[in-house]
């Protein structure tokens, strides 16, 4: 089955997988997140790798951020499933393959992927076209994250709000507000006790080193191109008050730099996540 051509997820859902690919095909091993499956879920044409965001060189540290947080929100989901914590929920997942790669690892979690029904019509299409095995626990919830509407369709999906979860918002809180930011804060911190949250976000452009400054400028100007929000900016001072205004118990920030130390240490291409990329890990 092919997608209908009239439902197509959000630019930055397959720029995020298509980074994802590039980390695997271009960046030396070892490689800190293995997806192939985003990459065949697309299906670019033969030359996308020429696409001027996809630049090998001017995107690397950008990609190295992609895949290093998104090996973080693993590594925290694998930890918490061996103390008996069994819900994962991706808000914002776009073309996440977590459910795919990860879950014959993890036979009593149950995945659930947060996004807008075109993202989710889209992309359940793709994996039947690819001929992807159907993965047992995970549940499609459509809602509308950005406005907060994402608690309702999350118990109707199955979620069981009285256990603890695991929840990463890795692409969509770059693009939220101080208001929505903390509604979804406030909103994650009334799940049970015990429960988790990795929230990606991005620091003030003055705070950035200069060597990135230009590709998060560039990121911004895509976004606009697009018809997407404008990225959002957060200090981790400000970050830390909003979660622990929110109502979490323990916050902590994971810096570039924490990325850099636990992920790319000793590498000889001497790849590193960009400056601005940030993670509020906070728990309920």
């Amino acid at each position: 089955m092919q997608p209908d051509k009239n439902i197509q997820p959000d630019h930055f859902a397959v720029r995020t997988a298509l980074w994802r690919a590039m980390h695997v095909l271009a960046d030396a091993p070892p490689h800190i997140l293995t997806d192939n499956i985003g990459l065949k879920l697309v299906a670019p044409e033969g030359q996308w790798r020429q696409r001027p965001d996809m630049g090998l060189h001017f995107t690397r540290r950008v990609r190295a951020s992609v895949v290093a947080q998104s090996r973080l929100a693993e590594e925290v989901v694998e930890e918490n499933y061996r103390q008996g914590v069994y819900q994962y929920v991706l808000i914002g997942a776009g073309l996440d393959t977590f459910a795919q790669r990860r879950s014959a690892e993890m036979k009593d979690l149950q995945i659930f992927e947060v996004d807008e029904a075109g993202v989710q019509t889209w992309k359940q299409q793709r994996l039947q076209a690819i001929g992807a095995e159907k993965t047992e626990g995970l549940h499609f919830v459509t809602a509308d994250a950005e406005r907060g509407e994402w608690l309702a369709p999350l118990l109707k999906a199955g979620f069981d709000e009285k256990k603890p979860a695991v929840v990463a918002v890795l692409g969509l809180g770059l693009f939220l507000g101080q208001q929505a930011i903390s509604m979804l804060l406030k909103q994650i911190a009334g799940l049970a006790k015990g429960s988790q949250l990795l929230l990606s976000y991005l620091l003030p452009l003055e705070s950035v080193m200069p060597a990135d400054k230009a590709v998060w400028k560039v990121f911004g100007k895509g976004a606009r191109h697009y018809g997407m929000p404008e990225p959002c900016f957060f200090s981790a001072e400000d970050m830390g008050l909003l979660a622990a205004a929110a109502g979490f118990e323990a916050v902590q920030t994971i810096s570039a730099q924490d990325l850099d130390e636990r992920y790319f240490a000793n590498r000889g291409d001497r790849l590193s996540p960009a400056s601005g990329a940030e993670v509020l890990w906070a728990k309920v």
